[in-house]
This record gives C-alpha cells, structure tokens and sequence, in this order.
C-alpha cells in the first residue's frame, strides 16, 4: 500500500485528481481498466495519439455513452457481480464528489440496466431517488 505519510494526507488529494477526468475523456491515449468511487487506473496505449481537449470538449465526452462503452462491456465481463455496485459507487461519487451529474446519470442508468436485480444496485438507486 501508498506510504500513508505521502500520500494520504487529508485534504491533500482532491477526487478530482484521483479520478483523472481528463483521462476518463481521452481519445484513445489511455484505456480505462478499473474505476469505483475512490480511484480510476489506466494503461497508456502504445502507438496511440491523444489530441489537446478544450474544457467543454471534455464535459461533452464525459457525458456521451460512446466514451464508456468499451469499459462498461469489460466490467461486466471481468467484474462480473462487482460491476454494477462499483458503477454505482462511482455514480455516487461523479455526483456528490465531482459535482458532475450527467456523468453520475449515465453510470446509474448503466448500472441499473445491466445489473436491475443487485441489491447494491438498487440500494444506491434508491439513495438516489430518496
């Protein structure tokens, strides 16, 4: 684990960083592997071209379903029952953390409709709705 005295002093690393948005909207640089409401991890991709993002191009994509679609599709392969609480989880955390909902809508809808019978699922979308 991170040595505590760097790297887990409170206030000094902010969600916005932990989850990289600006990664989470790349055109193709990175891959992204892992994410729940605490941290993101990406795998830079060999030979690939990432282009300057303006910071309305990057809301915009953040929001378009294409942008998560291949990570949505590994999560539910690889994660299998652990997909649809942490696509929850970070929903939660788009929402209330990053102040970003329509990021935070399009991963509860997500999760809901590929995991409508889990109980975290439903959980956090009643947190949601209450």
């Amino acid at each position: 684990l991170d040595d505590p005295q760097k790297n887990c002093i409170k206030g000094k690393h902010y969600p916005e960083d932990q989850l990289c948005l600006k990664l989470h909207a790349s055109t193709g640089r990175f891959k992204l592997l892992f994410s729940n409401g605490g941290y993101a991890a990406f795998r830079v991709q060999q030979n690939a071209t990432g282009t300057r993002q303006t910071p309305s191009e990057i809301r915009r994509r953040l929001s378009d379903p294409k942008t998560w679609a291949n990570f949505f599709d590994r999560c539910q392969k690889t994660q299998r029952e652990q997909c649809g609480p942490r696509l929850s989880e970070s929903a939660a955390t788009w929402l209330h953390g990053l102040r970003r909902p329509e990021v935070a809508a399009l991963l509860r809808t997500t999760a809901l409709k590929r995991f409508p019978q889990d109980g975290i699922v439903q959980y956090y979308m009643a947190r949601y709705l209450d």
